[in-house]
């Protein structure tokens, strides 16, 4: 279960007083915001371009080359991401960014984890993101 992400950070904190949110380990629900999306699919258009680079690095530098290339992937993929996770997004929508368009869910915001443990966080801690990291068990 999830809470879905209904409002904003600063309305979420408005009502701790009123409202319990929940989410269970990496339920996605709590990150299924416009903003959340739309930084998903940046997050998705860089991270094709760099594995293009790299495909491209590799087909010019031979295969023995192929090492040195295989060991820059994920800093090239970290610093382009880094650096630009919301480019994507800025040429489309006039240098607004997604985190204006992310909601979370409303009130004290709680995580419980599949061994039981809750834990208390801040909404913009609770779902900064999407992350799909957690594969097939992201949903239980």
């Amino acid at each position: 279960f999830g809470a879905p992400g209904i409002c904003s950070a600063a309305v979420s904190k408005s009502l701790r007083d009123r409202i319990a949110s929940y989410c269970h380990a990496q339920d996605v629900v709590p990150r299924l915001s416009t903003g959340h999306l739309l930084e998903l699919h940046g997050r998705a258009v860089l991270a094709a371009n760099v594995a293009g680079d790299i495909v491209k690095r590799l087909a010019n530098g031979g295969f023995w080359k192929a090492a040195q290339v295989a060991q820059a992937i994920p800093q090239d993929l970290e610093e382009a991401l880094a650096s630009s996770k919301i480019e994507a997004f800025e040429k489309q929508n006039s240098g607004d960014s997604p985190d204006m368009l992310k909601l979370y869910p409303a009130g004290r915001c709680f995580l419980v984890q599949r061994d039981g443990e809750i834990e208390e966080l801040a909404p913009e801690d609770l779902a900064p993101c999407i992350d799909f990291s957690g594969g097939r068990r992201m949903v239980v």
